[in-house]
């Protein structure tokens, strides 16, 4: 991206809100911290533990962040999603990042999972990611990144689910680009992360956070629509 294009990011990011899924720990977290170190308003979901999610934000505080709310999110409840889309409206006067990184992923043989297993997977990483997505277009007035994963570029053994619902989050991802020039919209691809879904084995979660938040600044020549390949913009191989 050019060098206007990366001043207004920046000054859009120190303006509004930035909304981050999943913000308990992971990459949500070590996002949540990098953004509040820049100085930006947060709104912080998560699912299910609320101490987890209340500890980032009391850090997002300590390191600078003017104002930091948190709401709980279930994407695969249309009544929660509007919910807490609506309180965010309510909240802030207008959102600059918007970071779509919740997500789960079941580690089982295509042939052994279960219809359910099969069914929460595409709910949350790519049903519940567009309509919480379509939710918040509105306020939107920048970035909005997606969380793909390697796995959406070359598939997955024993992950074949969340491989197709993370190729689904890259399709969802340059479409919308299409639809909405005036933002600029990404697909992060990490590769084996150190989170809970991939036993805190591989690239350390604030690595992945830091080339994210540098692409929201648009510090990499990514086009709309284009892939964060996290591995190849930090010049290393994947983790395996």
């Amino acid at each position: 991206m050019d060098a206007a294009l990366s001043a207004y990011g920046q000054q859009e990011t120190l303006l509004g809100a930035t909304v981050i899924t999943g913000a308990s720990q992971g990459i949500g977290r070590e996002l949540a911290l990098r953004f509040a170190s820049f100085g930006s308003p947060l709104a912080l979901t998560y699912s299910t533990n609320l101490a987890m999610v209340e500890a980032t934000a009391r850090e997002c505080r300590e390191r600078g962040s003017p104002l930091v709310s948190v709401l709980q999110l279930d994407l695969k409840n249309e009544y929660s999603i509007s919910n807490a889309g609506f309180q965010i409206a309510n909240q802030f006067d207008s959102i600059s990042t918007f970071v779509n990184n919740a997500g789960i992923g079941i580690a089982k043989r295509f042939a052994q999972q279960t219809a359910t297993e099969i069914r929460e997977q595409i709910q949350v990483n790519l049903e519940g990611l567009m309509l919480w997505t379509q939710a918040l277009l509105p306020h939107v007035r920048y970035s909005v990144i997606n969380l793909g994963s390697v796995a959406a570029k070359f598939g997955a053994g024993n992950s074949v689910v969340y491989a197709a619902s993370k190729f689904g989050v890259r399709g969802f991802t340059q479409a919308l680009a299409i639809e909405y020039p005036h933002l600029y919209i990404l697909c992060a691809n990490p590769d084996r992360t150190a989170t809970r879904m991939n036993q805190y084995a591989g690239r350390p979660a604030v690595e992945v956070a830091e080339v994210i938040f540098n692409a929201t600044m648009s510090r990499y020549s990514i086009p709309s629509g284009g892939d964060i390949d996290v591995a190849e913009l930090l010049k290393s191989a994947p983790h395996s």
